[in-house]
């Protein structure tokens, strides 16, 4: 809450238009189907998200991201995500480490008219790169629809890919004792923990569920923790054919609206989003968000978010908050004689 409201009191910016347009996760996961113009640079800064868990558990994730206008209509974009985990255990240190290298590109396949939709398309490949990065890459392949009415504006996103996580040891042993909830160190003495837990993803990727110790103090009793954490239980861990996937498919549809003041350089927005991780979960997620992009100067934007997973395998409340600054490279570009 405090994070929007410093994007709501900031300065005004009149004439600016780089806050109308919608990025994902800049601050919420919908994308409107206008890619960045061409020669256009925009460089994402402070992308930073933070999310609670039950139990305590805190995840901060920045996404550092560039895109470039290269050709009309299309842009190309490269996205890092890097990660902190902090538990609720003063005695354990915090984990910090780079996730994956994500390469993207969008283009436009239609402007929108009075009548017709804009409609747009992009993806994004996911190089198995850093300390939590998972053990294979990943994809995923948007569709993008945006339709403006005279007081609000409408985002429809349809997605499909693949994901990749972390395994969780499978034990062999017949008795084991379920960890806590969001558990990290070795088992007390005498007790094993039953592994093979299901790995929880709150967003795309979920990068950090790493089933080996990875130093800093960090000694893995329940993989899952890293995501969120769901206690695996004894049956749960004679579901090997289950427990050891480390990749699927995925698909998710997201409905998001705005409305902006353009006044005051100010836009509002809210989404729904449903997501489904196949062979991972027997049901889809559910997260509804609410946040508000600001123009504070002609070249940046300042941008602030809530988010709610409502069902899915762990329920989250998140906040976002970022700066997008916006240049034009004249890379390729004739000057008029």
């Amino acid at each position: 809450m405090a994070a929007l409201a410093i994007a709501s009191a900031a300065p005004v910016a009149r004439g600016q238009v780089a806050y109308y347009n919608v990025e994902a996760g800049r601050p919420l996961r919908i994308d409107d189907a206008t890619p960045t113009e061409r020669y256009g640079l925009d460089v994402e800064l402070t992308p930073l998200r933070v999310e609670r868990y039950p139990g305590g558990l805190l995840r901060l994730r920045a996404d550092p991201k560039i895109s470039y206008g290269i050709l009309p209509l299309t842009e190309l974009s490269i996205r890092v995500p890097v990660l902190r985990l902090q538990s609720p255990d003063s005695g354990v240190n915090s984990a910090t480490g780079v996730a994956s290298l994500a390469f993207g590109a969008a283009h436009a396949i239609t402007l929108e008219g009075p009548r017709i939709p804009a409609f747009a398309v992009a993806g994004e490949w996911l190089a198995p790169y850093g300390r939590f990065a998972p053990p294979r890459a990943s994809f995923a392949v948007k569709a993008l629809m945006t339709k403006t009415f005279s007081q609000v504006r409408f985002h429809l996103n349809a997605s499909g890919g693949t994901y990749s996580v972390q395994p969780s040891p499978v034990t062999s042993q017949p008795s084991c004792t379920p960890p806590p909830r969001l558990s990290i160190g070795p088992p007390p003495p005498g007790v094993t923990y039953c592994a093979g837990s299901t790995p929880v993803i709150p967003d795309v990727p979920c990068d950090v569920v790493p089933s080996r110790p990875i130093g800093d103090g960090l000694a893995l009793a329940s993989a899952s923790m890293f995501c969120g954490g769901i206690a695996p239980t004894s049956s749960t861990a004679q579901a090997p054919a289950v427990e050891s996937r480390d990749h699927g498919n995925r698909a998710a549809l997201a409905l998001g609206i705005d409305h902006a003041f353009a006044f005051t350089s100010t836009l509002l927005i809210a989404d729904i989003a449903s997501e489904r991780f196949f062979g991972l979960y027997p049901t889809a997620d559910l997260v509804g968000e609410i946040g508000i992009r600001q123009q504070v100067s002609p070249r940046v934007v300042i941008d602030a978010g809530l988010s709610r997973r409502f069902r899915g395998a762990a329920q989250f409340t998140a906040l976002t908050f970022g700066t997008t600054l916006d240049l034009a490279l004249p890379i390729g570009r004739r000057e008029a004689k």
